[in-house]
């Protein structure tokens, strides 16, 4: 629920309705999720002990991150370019709820953004790009998404335009939305004394569409010498007016977890 003071967990952010061949991330990460789901309640999962956090694996097989998912290409059934994914808009009910797209224009002027349900997006990892059953020109003529509506929580999944019936395309439920993806990337994290101990810099979903970790960078300076951690998600809570998230670690603790490096990425 979004208002000027609210604090919402992020572990449970973004599901995906694609299928990644990866099964030893699979097993890995459905652990952590499910020790996050089950053990704890949500309050208690957000903010626990950092002697608590189980660091994610330092060799987590590539499935795709939300960072790989913006700027994307969006193709049509005929292999036509027709627009790019510019955002994801995440729900607090564990999945990414749409995809927002960039159409028309030229050179970034004059484009327009509209919502896509994700669950109707194809994603093909290996080509680096997503397939829609809507022409250009039906994408032009869909309602222009503006970000303020996430902001007033009046952007809903009733509120989206019908779609003909004959398209593939299909409306969601009734839920409310948190954030758009591209305002965590780069937020600092915080342990409880308000002390910076690292920065978000991705978000790696598992293959069965849950986001397992946020991927932290911590230490360094200028960007020399900083490592990235993979940190379970329940451990995670942001704080939206404020715009940083907490973390109930010290960023000690965070320099001594283990390095996270993709495997397979490219």
């Amino acid at each position: 629920m979004i208002h000027n003071k609210f604090l919402f967990s992020i572990a449970s952010i973004i599901s995906l309705s694609f299928l990644f061949t990866c099964a030893s991330a699979q097993t890995n990460e459905k652990q952590e999720w499910e020790k996050g789901s089950n053990s704890k309640n949500k309050a208690e999962q957000s903010y626990g002990s950092g002697d608590d956090v189980e660091w994610g694996s330092t060799d987590v097989a590539y499935d795709i991150t939300a960072t790989n998912l913006m700027d994307m290409k969006v193709i049509d059934q005929t292999g036509k370019k027709i627009g790019e994914i510019d955002d994801l808009i995440l729900s607090t009910k564990e999945k990414v709820a749409y995809a927002i797209v960039s159409v028309g224009g030229f050179l970034g002027v004059g484009d327009k953004l509209v919502s896509i349900p994700f669950q109707d997006i194809e994603i093909r990892k290996a080509k680096k790009e997503a397939v829609i059953n809507l022409s250009k020109q039906e994408l032009e003529k869909m309602p222009e998404f503006k970000s303020e509506s996430i902001e007033s929580r009046n952007y809903q999944a009733e509120d989206l335009p019908a779609m003909d019936a004959t398209k593939r395309l299909t409306r969601g439920g009734t839920e409310d939305y948190a954030i758009n993806a591209k305002k965590l990337f780069d937020v600092d994290i915080i342990d409880k004394n308000s002390k910076k101990v690292g920065e978000v810099d991705d978000l790696l979903l598992s293959q069965d569409g849950k986001v397992v970790y946020g991927i932290v960078d911590v230490g360094g300076m200028l960007g020399m010498g900083k490592k990235s951690v993979a940190v379970p998600f329940h451990h995670l809570t942001a704080n939206r007016t404020e715009e940083r998230i907490l973390l109930n670690v010290t960023k000690e603790q965070l320099e001594k977890a283990p390095e996270f490096k993709f495997r397979n990425k490219d």
